[in-house]
């Protein structure tokens, strides 16, 4: 299980938490990498069959194993920062309040709304991802172009103009 000690350690790179003191367990970090594969295979084809176990906290084949599978590792990981991220923007929403006190202030609706910019950033870097990976391993002649999909990926791809006498 190298991916248990691989990912979490890029986990923590995307998301900021790799000195210590950390803010997250290995434990926490590896579920939601789990949790993230397991929504990621429901939307993306791999060239490998995983196998997701969310409540043992496995991934089988381990994706780090030789021929390492990059484009698996590499969107859960970023879907993983976008569940973690959106998570703590929740988390933090109810805190954004502004406390007066004579001519002293606290505004934490400044941080909250980092959180969420965070979250969304994440989100759309998933978001991103996950469509040029789909873009770059569609079968060629699959993608729909304007408001018409054709299959033209067997055979002559030509087209010719009928020829009126």
């Amino acid at each position: 299980m190298a991916w248990s000690i691989e990912l979490p350690l890029l986990l923590r790179h995307l998301i900021d938490d790799y000195n210590e003191p950390r803010e997250y367990t290995d434990k926490r970090l590896e579920s939601l990498i789990v949790s993230a594969a397991q929504l990621t295979i429901a939307t993306v084809d791999f060239p490998k069959d995983y196998s997701v176990d969310v409540v043992g906290r496995g991934i089988s084949p381990d994706p780090t194993d030789s021929p390492k599978d990059n484009g698996f590792i590499n969107l859960i990981t970023l879907k993983a920062a976008c569940l973690l991220a959106t998570g703590d923007y929740r988390s933090s929403s109810n805190k954004g309040l502004v406390i007066k006190d004579g001519p002293s202030s606290i505004d934490a609706r400044v941080l909250v709304e980092s959180k969420k910019e965070l979250a969304e950033t994440l989100c759309k870097d998933y978001t991103d991802a996950e469509l040029e990976y789909r873009l770059g391993n569609s079968s060629a002649g699959e993608a729909i172009i304007g408001p018409h999909r054709s299959d033209y990926s067997g055979g002559n791809t030509s087209r010719q103009r009928p020829e009126f006498s």
